[in-house]
């Protein structure tokens, strides 16, 4: 579903230096960077006092985004709902990076490190809305769900889970959710109101629905899928369909049947996956050249690794390099 034109609140002149997630000026982003300092924690009233249509009372609002840089390093007090309205956003959330295509959304609970690097195509930078729930409000739904369904527990089970940082919820898989959020959006903004009315909590209840229930149905993986994954994450560099079929003691022909009917993916594509996801945190984590990267998680060929990490993440491996490394601190330059 396509969100219409949105006039989305933005933060009010000068705010960007309370608020670190988006700019180069942040205080507290520079502070940290010079100092070491763990990420800098953005509570939900400096996002207010940074912003013309939020009160200091308030538990719910929404702040939009046209991202032509990467944010710093940072945490929150509240849970932020981002969801990409135009063009493609890379978000990384504690050591995992998610493609968030316009249409799609993630849920980042308080407290995880994480950035937000965009894909300028054409020149075109994309744009996002963020939107900031207070825990208490986050509280006060979860306990109006406490009797529902298990789809609805799941969400509960995810915000006590210490291990568990965020949500996806890709473009595409996820409809009614995607007509949830655009749904609240343009109640959000209609007539340049910016408040939580009926309409748009009713459509915040129907988008945690949908978290809950793609959070209860990864819950249950199946057991030989599940086993196949952890055969691939133990040493995805020598992981081979033959390699898998041996341990697991089945035959590749069934092995490879059962993941494209059970899991929609081939043997293949778990395996490049799991690969391009290490690759992806040794560039960020290390100095190795590009090339001893694509060896280090199995790949021979440079130029294939950049290919499918291209495909995978929308952007090359020096970039996302590039993007991330700035954004955590890391000051050397390998290439």
């Amino acid at each position: 579903m396509d969100t219409p034109t949105l006039r989305l609140p933005r933060l009010t002149a000068g705010g960007d230096e309370r608020y670190a997630d988006h700019t180069r000026t942040g205080r507290a982003a520079a502070e940290a960077a010079d100092t070491g300092a763990d990420a800098p924690m953005t509570s939900f009233d400096t996002i207010a006092a940074a912003s013309a249509h939020l009160g200091k009372d308030d538990d719910f609002g929404v702040i939009g985004h046209d991202l032509d840089h990467p944010s710093q390093l940072h945490r929150h007090d509240y849970l932020e709902i981002t969801h990409a309205l135009k063009g493609t956003v890379l978000v990384w959330v504690q050591g995992e990076t998610c493609v968030l295509e316009a249409g799609g959304t993630v849920l980042v609970k308080p407290g995880a490190r994480h950035l937000i690097s965009p894909i300028i195509e054409n020149g075109r930078a994309p744009i996002e809305a963020d939107v900031l729930i207070r825990s208490r409000l986050v509280e006060s739904m979860l306990t109006v769900s406490g009797s529902g369904t298990h789809e609805d527990m799941a969400l509960r089970q995810w915000i006590d889970d210490p291990s568990q940082s965020y949500c996806l919820l890709e473009a595409g898989h996820h409809p009614a959710g995607q007509a949830a959020i655009s749904r609240m959006l343009v109640a959000y903004c209609a007539g340049g109101r910016y408040r939580p009315s009926l309409a748009v909590i009713g459509g915040l209840l129907e988008l945690m629905h949908t978290a809950s229930d793609a959070l209860e149905s990864r819950m249950h993986i199946d057991p030989l899928i599940g086993a196949i994954i952890d055969v691939i994450t133990k040493d995805p560099a020598k992981a081979t369909n033959d390699g898998i079929a041996d341990t697991l003691g089945y035959s590749v022909g069934y092995l490879s049947r059962y993941v494209r009917k059970h899991d929609g993916r081939t043997l293949g594509r778990l395996i490049n996956e799991e690969r391009l996801r290490q690759a992806a945190e040794l560039l960020i984590t290390g100095d190795q050249p590009i090339a001893e990267v694509a060896h280090a998680v199995g790949y021979d060929s440079a130029a294939y690794f950049h290919k499918l990490f291209h495909d995978r993440y929308l952007t090359t491996p020096s970039q996302y390099r590039n993007d991330f490394r700035i954004a955590l601190k890391h000051r050397k330059t390998a290439t």
